[in-house]
């Protein structure tokens, strides 16, 4: 999968880089490690014929009707998964460990579950959680990790669309909102990148992409002392915002869900003055 192995690449080189970040880059290099040896988990079968038309109307390619997931192989890799999560994580050791043991009794429908993820529904979340005795966070969590696999490991394969006309702050492709932004080329062209899938997209630097907005007087933008490279473009007009890498300071073609990872304290400093990522939350 050409996506694990950028990962694993940038994860080494920032190792070197930012020393101070090596527990949790280990952990993302044995998450990548994990998931370089695993089979697609999800059949994507998404309608071509009226991808142009939905498209026109500001509708992804993808919905839950085009996903498709392995049970047995949705079942052996949430297994792996939470072993992961257990040997690196400090926190949460019974809740994963009952959720395991659930998964294995077949307590649960793990595909309605995913399927709920993507649609960003969380009653199903929460019901399950209860019956679970776990934390609703804790289970997000597992289930986002989960899905963003499986889109990134199957959305590689496809025969995409050109994006070139999309004008929307959600991915063309799967409908997942953006984590990060970049800049690129002598003019900074932004383009956005998809939390979910990893798909990216350029969308004007203007406008805001969770509320639309363009009007300067609510946009703002901050930087982290002298680091070079990074920046938060903030929104006052929905209180939303958005990392952004600049590609022109840092290179390009960087794995941009990497970078999110560790600029993590943007997003505190952000949250820190009331503004949030955008995203749409299951809990």
């Amino acid at each position: 999968m050409r996506f694990v192995d950028q990962r694993l690449q940038r994860l080494e080189e920032l190792k070197r880089q930012r020393p101070q970040f090596f527990e949790l880059l280990d952990f993302y290099q044995s998450l990548y490690g994990f998931f370089q040896q695993q089979p697609s988990l999800l059949d994507l079968n998404p309608d071509y014929t009226t991808a142009t038309k939905r498209a026109e109307q500001g509708f992804p390619l993808l919905d839950a009707d085009s996903l498709k997931f392995d049970d047995v192989r949705l079942e052996q890799f949430f297994v792996g998964l939470i072993d992961i999560l257990s040997r690196h994580g400090h926190q949460g050791q019974d809740e994963l460990e009952r959720i395991r043991l659930a998964l294995t009794e077949r307590r649960f429908d793990a595909q309605a579950l995913m399927r709920s993820c993507y649609e960003r529904r969380r009653e199903l979340l929460v019901t399950t959680a209860e019956t679970l005795q776990v934390e609703p966070a804790v289970l997000a969590y597992l289930l986002d990790l989960t899905l963003s696999f499986a889109l990134r490991s199957s959305v590689e394969s496809l025969s995409l669309p050109a994006t070139e006309k999309w004008q929307e702050g959600i991915c063309p492709i799967c409908g997942g909102l953006p984590s990060v932004g970049e800049l690129s080329g002598e003019e900074g062209v932004r383009r956005l990148h998809c939390g979910s899938c990893g798909t990216d997209w350029e969308f004007p630097r203007q406008l805001c992409p969770f509320c639309g907005k363009q009007d300067e007087k609510e946009k703002e933008y901050f930087t982290a002392g002298d680091e070079r490279g990074y920046r938060v473009d903030l929104c006052r007009a929905c209180n939303c915002y958005l990392k952004v890498v600049d590609g022109r300071e840092l290179g390009q073609g960087l794995p941009m869900d990497i970078e999110d990872v560790v600029t993590l304290y943007l997003d505190i400093l952000a949250q820190r003055e009331g503004f949030s990522q955008g995203k749409q939350p299951l809990v």
